[in-house]
């Protein structure tokens, strides 16, 4: 009798287990289509719209770096680069390897006058992808703020070259 426990035990468990798993793939599913329906909202210039199904995106699936990126760009776009910043690093978490996010980062702090810091991603964008010729336009305008005129002309050739 308690091995026909165990068993039944062991299959409802196993049940349950592919349950949850099914539900999490629909989950990712359902985020990926918020995702897209948002760059489709976003395009048009719905951007309230956008907003929601980026949120719903993130909500149904929290680690998907794309959505934290796309919402982030929308914020770019209102000009809410704090909000902006925040999506972005958390795409960077979630993804550190892709470059655009640390460019897209950098851009947001370029836009709020924290020179360094976009130096920075920048940096880490080039680094990541160094035949990237935005990044090194981009850096290469920081450096020509910041005084760093030999280095600017340096990453405005670079930019040049790679176009």
């Amino acid at each position: 009798m308690k091995k026909q426990i165990s068993k039944f035990l062991v299959m409802v468990l196993a049940g349950l287990l592919l349950l949850l798993g099914l539900a999490a793939c629909g989950s990712a599913e359902k985020a990926e289509a918020y995702l897209d329906q948002g760059i489709d909202l976003k395009d048009a210039g719905k951007y309230e719209e956008a907003l929601e199904a980026y949120n719903k995106a993130i909500e149904l699936d929290p680690k998907l770096a794309d959505a934290w990126f796309f919402r982030g760009s929308l914020y770019d776009k209102l000009g809410d680069y704090g909000l902006a910043v925040a999506d972005y690093s958390k795409a960077i978490a979630l993804d550190p390897g892709d470059d655009i996010n640390y460019y897209m980062r950098g851009c947001s702090y370029e836009s709020m006058e924290m020179y360094e810091q976009a130096l920075a991603d920048y940096n880490k964008s080039i680094e990541l992808n160094p035949t990237d010729g935005p990044s090194y336009e981009a850096r290469g305008y920081i450096y020509e703020l910041l005084g760093e005129d030999e280095l600017a002309e340096a990453d405005y050739a670079m930019a040049d070259a790679l176009e």
